[in-house]
């Protein structure tokens, strides 16, 4: 039912919001996972801007939203906060720079985040106050895809270079965190009396969320070596790479959501 909707959705070429490059070659993919099945496919997904929706006619809560908007905090963090993003996110989608040179820029961001997250005095439990009132909207169908998933046990592995607590929390508000989803972010470190001291290494950034990176021994990637195939779901050139590192990798069908004004040419 699930190959089968995707089937119908994404070769349905009278939708002028759906661009595939090489037709012939994505219903060759298609037509690999429809025939080897739902047991050999596992799904990759990013989260911000991928499962929800961006910021179009309003504002939607993404994981850093959660510090850069939230009203428990510092008018001068949120300024500091959303100076630093502007800065670093141009850097994120540069189409002229290579990845070798974002990278280094790319923790140099996160520390910064740190550094001012630290200075605010963020603790445990305000960063849980604050992630309880995050509502990111959801892009149509996902938890109806989610559920289709869980119900054929198809593993869907989020990869995000944000804030797991924050993420965990939204998941399991919407009840989307099943025992076939696993998450893959950044983790933050507290002392014991809840104070932020470091975000526990490695840094997943933008360029650094894929297979390879993260380590397959990892046991979720020992259970599912044996799905071949997969679907891959991100909105940012770097989330193209996040399945580089399967094992005995067969067929990838990679979705990509364009969230801003860029030239086509750089996603091609």
């Amino acid at each position: 039912m699930f190959l089968e909707k995707l089937l119908k959705d994404a070769l349905g070429t009278e939708n002028i919001n759906i661009k595939i490059r090489d037709m012939s070659n994505a219903e060759r993919i298609l037509a690999a996972l429809k025939n080897d099945g739902m047991d050999s496919i596992q799904i990759v997904t990013d989260f911000d801007q991928t499962l929800t929706k961006t910021q179009i006619g309003g504002t939607n809560d993404s994981t850093f939203g959660v510090l850069g908007l939230n009203s428990l905090l510092s008018q001068n963090f949120k300024s500091k906060f959303i100076e630093t993003f502007l800065k670093y996110h141009k850097i994120e989608v540069d189409p002229i720079m290579s990845t070798d040179e974002k990278i280094p820029l790319m923790l140099e961001w996160y520390q910064r985040i740190l550094q001012l997250m630290q200075e605010e005095g963020i603790t445990k439990s305000l960063l849980y106050e604050m992630t309880e009132t995050t509502n990111p909207e959801f892009r149509e169908q996902v938890k109806e895809t989610f559920e289709m998933l869980k119900e054929s046990e198809v593993p869907v592995l989020i990869m995000s270079a944000g804030i797991s607590s924050i993420l965990e929390t939204v998941l399991r508000k919407e009840t989307l965190f099943s025992s076939n989803v696993q998450l893959i972010s950044n983790e933050l470190v507290f002392n014991e009396e809840g104070g932020l001291e470091d975000i526990l290494p490695p840094i997943i950034h933008p360029f650094s969320k894929n297979e390879r990176a993260l380590g397959l021994n990892q046991p979720y990637f020992l259970e599912i070596s044996k799905r071949r195939n997969g679907i891959l779901l991100g909105d940012c050139i770097g989330d193209s790479h996040m399945a580089d590192g399967m094992p005995n990798p067969g067929e990838i069908l990679k979705i990509g959501f364009l969230d801003t004004e860029v030239k086509m040419s750089s996603y091609s």
